[in-house]
């Protein structure tokens, strides 16, 4: 069906052309062979992309389409991305195609990918591009159209050239998929005196020191300005519109309180798994009173992004949440705080956690950026980082089995206040990973001190693993007047991993 679609078109291009409507430039008509492609890195990729983050590689977002809704590429400014993907090469030959995206499974037609990326030329001369696609394709350099093969059509190639001078460039690749199974996308580059090859960005990046400082600076405020676009873009809301400019653009208000924690947990070879958590004191909140019903209105809005070191957002929390108390409870409820999690997963790197909270009733907002964990070896054991327990609640529906936060049908919530009242009794949660190919029986040792003495110590064995290989694990911590310190230990034959939990307690009333 494509070919013959192929087929009508170019004989309806071809017929307009000589009719005088359009004239097609010299790179779009050359359409021919794809150039014979060396070298033994340069084998098929395959796929179009990971969700693995590459900094210096192509950025794909991915556009859902609407069925049999379009025979060129769409206007992506009109569309929201479906999600992202990397990769530094685009050499997928023609394939049958049925897999679909990470997150966005068998989605094998109407879809489009918009790639872009910066990649470095210390070469200058000029450079010669081929574009395989099936179905359409366009290649841009420097904001510029140098190839273009749209349309629904089977695979068909276009060249062209360019000059390059020998500095920073941009690039970006357009391509849609119509009607099923049959796609393809190749992407090459024949640079000056050199054979012709598969385009990979990680050839084309600069050696340290090769970038002024003058050029870092631009390029970081053009690469800030670009993802700020495309955030903007892919927003749902007003607030989250404004929360994405203050995040790109270094607004740190802070017009009232709240706390936010990445807490790290299992480790594996992709990376690792985190859960996000935010706490907001309701004595933060601004209220408004109903005098019908007597109510107290709270209305906030949270926005928070993941940011890996490039300041590409690879994770987003949004939560609108309002409230209405009756009179009577609303006094009470003021002592206490709003918390929310969610688990998320990061391949290795380093990352930031940042987040708005909008307070509506009040017209004020508050700004929190805090690094995140990086992603640890693999290991064995493992030891998640010590989460203080405020409350333990029956899951409501269905759990969610990546959430760290679930054990035994009940839903274990964070505190991220550190400072407790003379009376507190606090519950620490944590997660040993054993090394299940040890045969050495895994153990703990928990070591209590204040002000920096060791006050206590234990050491216990731990129970068998769970279904997924892991130890979760509740205790009651010690509370003594001062700045506490909960040092666990797990072991396992010769090897031990340590991590710590600060708190301070209160002293009791007429104390000395």
């Amino acid at each position: 069906m494509k070919g013959n679609r192929v087929s009508l078109s170019l004989r309806a291009a071809l017929w307009l052309a000589a009719a005088g409507v359009f004239a097609l430039p010299p790179a779009f008509a050359q359409q021919s062979q794809a150039p014979p492609v060396t070298g033994e890195d340069d084998g098929p990729t395959v796929t179009f992309g990971s969700t693995t983050v590459l900094p210096s590689g192509l950025k794909g977002a991915v556009y859902i389409l609407r069925e049999d809704s379009l025979s060129f590429l769409p206007d992506f400014d009109k569309l929201k991305p479906a999600g992202y993907i990397y990769t530094n090469r685009l050499n997928i030959p023609t394939r049958q195609f049925s897999e679909g995206f990470p997150g966005i499974s068998g989605q094998a037609e109407w879809f489009a990918i918009d790639y872009r990326g910066r990649f470095w030329v210390k070469n200058p001369g000029r450079y010669k591009f081929s574009l395989t696609s099936d179905d359409g394709a366009r290649l841009y350099i420097d904001g510029k159209l140098l190839l273009d093969d749209d349309g629904v059509h089977a695979a068909t190639t276009v060249t062209g050239a360019v000059d390059l001078a020998p500095r920073m460039h941009t690039i970006r690749v357009s391509y849609f998929q119509g009607p099923k199974y049959e796609l393809a996308l190749v992407l090459s580059v024949a640079a000056p005196n050199d054979k012709w090859r598969i385009f990979d960005m990680s050839r084309y990046v600069p050696d340290p020191g090769e970038l002024t400082e003058a050029e870092t600076k631009r390029l970081a405020g053009e690469e800030r300005d670009d993802l700020l676009r495309q955030q903007l873009q892919s927003a749902s809301t007003p607030e989250e519109k404004e929360a994405v400019r203050m995040l790109f653009e270094g607004e740190r208000k802070r017009d009232f309180e709240f706390r936010t924690a990445a807490f790290a947990f299992r480790n594996d070879a992709s990376g690792s798994q985190y859960a996000m958590a935010f706490e907001l004191p309701a004595s933060s909140l601004k209220d408004s009173v109903d005098p019908a019903t007597k109510e107290h209105k709270l209305s906030f809005y949270v926005f928070a992004a993941v940011k890996d070191s490039t300041g590409r957002i690879v994770e987003k929390f949004r939560l609108d949440t309002p409230y209405k108390i009756p009179d009577a409870q609303f006094a009470a409820m003021r002592n206490t705080s709003f918390t929310f999690t969610r688990p998320f997963h990061l391949a290795p790197g380093d990352y930031t956690l940042e987040s708005v909270v909008f307070d509506r009733e009040a017209k004020s907002s508050s700004v929190a950026v805090i690094p995140i964990e990086r992603a640890g070896a693999t290991e064995l054991p493992g030891l998640s980082v010590p989460v203080l327990i405020q409350r333990v609640q029956p899951v409501k529906g269905q759990p969610d089995e990546k959430d760290p936060f679930v054990l035994d049908g009940k839903r274990l919530t964070p505190s991220l206040a550190t400072s407790m009242s003379a009376d507190a009794k606090p519950q620490v949660y944590f997660v040993v990973y054993p090394d299940q190919s040890n045969p050495a029986a895994p153990a703990m040792k928990i070591t209590f001190l204040i002000d920096g003495k060791k006050v206590a110590e234990q050491s216990a064995p731990l129970p068998a693993p769970n279904a997924a290989g892991a130890i979760p694990m509740t205790i009651s911590a010690a509370a003594a007047p001062g700045q506490c310190e909960l040092r666990i230990t797990a072991s396992q034959g010769a090897k031990s991993v340590t991590r710590s939990l600060a708190y301070s307690v209160a002293s009791r009333t007429g104390a000395p």
